[in-house]
């Protein structure tokens, strides 16, 4: 699986390389607007918890990954000022799921919640 990103944003500065599952180059969600097409991986860090609807963002990602593409998702955990929407690990779980993402791999984050999800 090879990302094809017009360029990597400052967003994706945020994520360990430890984070990243072997040979995947990642850009961040920003990136996917300016794709000429679907895209292997986006990294969606806090955008859940901004938007108003979280579940039309997802559904805006699976269009836009290849099938079997993959989604980095990280949200803080519990209540964060500046951050209308407030998960916990089950809820983000339950939403992924119900939006046609399976848990890949956890990734440990100080004062959030993370993983890779896979597009069925």
């Amino acid at each position: 699986m090879v990302l094809r990103p017009k360029g990597i944003s400052p967003g994706a500065r945020v994520l360990d390389r430890s984070a990243v599952p072997h040979g995947l180059r990642v850009a961040d969600a920003v990136m996917v607007a300016e794709a000429d097409g679907p895209v292997d991986a986006i990294l969606a860090v806090h955008s859940l918890a901004a938007t108003a609807d979280p579940a039309a963002l997802l559904a805006r990602f699976r269009q836009d990954l290849v099938p079997g593409g993959q989604l980095y998702v990280e949200v803080p955990a519990g209540r964060v000022a500046g951050f209308p929407l407030t998960f916990t690990k089950k809820g983000l779980m339950l939403l992924m799921e119900r939006m046609g993402f399976r848990l890949v791999t956890k990734v440990r984050r100080k004062g959030g919640i993370a993983g890779w999800f896979r597009r069925y």
